[in-house]
């Protein structure tokens, strides 16, 4: 018996999501960051082109940056 055909491997580029200021101007909306044209730039970014497979980097956690 042929050994079965491997899964495709995951995509291993990075992209970055910048979010929207909340409405009380202390954070960021969640929602801005749910899809790349509710972002504040409207799109994604491309952080790394290789090297981010999830077996590479299991969790990725971004943590929002404060402005002012």
């Amino acid at each position: 018996m042929p050994f079965p055909t491997p899964p495709p491997r995951a995509p291993t580029r990075a992209f970055t999501r910048q979010g929207k200021a909340n409405t009380a101007g202390n954070g960021v909306d969640v929602l801005s960051l749910a899809t790349s044209t509710a972002s504040s730039t409207g799109t994604d970014g491309e952080y790394a082109a290789s090297g981010w497979s999830p077996t590479d980097v299991p969790r990725l956690l971004g943590i929002p940056r404060r402005h002012g």
